[in-house]
């Protein structure tokens, strides 16, 4: 419990993720934006603060983009959220049936249900 506590998958504590999802809403502050995303598996506010002397590179994300981002899960006024440090248009539908395939296989490997074969 308590604000600072470790996110826990699968019994293990979760650091940098990477997200792939559906752009709901984009709400935009002096500092930074933020993003409700939908992966199909439920929706989470994502932040990306922003740096005055770059070129916002998520400027052009609107509300039905697929994107990418990574980051690190936080709590922040009793809600979770991710607190982004790069975000980018998904190029590409292969991406996010490949993303699936991904987590799929991660979580399978992470219970043990994958067995490597021996090698020879």
């Amino acid at each position: 419990g308590g604000p600072d506590a470790a996110f826990m998958v699968n019994g293990r504590e979760l650091g940098m993720l990477t997200l792939v999802a559906c752009v709901e809403s984009v709400k935009v502050q002096p500092t930074f934006r933020i993003f409700d995303l939908n992966d199909s598996t439920g929706r989470i506010e994502v932040r990306i603060f922003r740096d005055s002397q770059e070129v916002d590179s998520e400027d052009d994300l609107k509300v039905g983009d697929y994107v990418r981002i990574y980051g690190h899960c936080r709590a922040w006024g009793g809600q979770e959220q991710v607190s982004c440090h790069h975000i980018a248009r998904i190029e590409s539908a292969n991406e996010i049936a490949f993303h699936m395939v991904e987590v799929a296989h991660v979580h399978l490997s992470l219970n043990g249900r994958i067995v490597k074969p021996a090698p020879g």
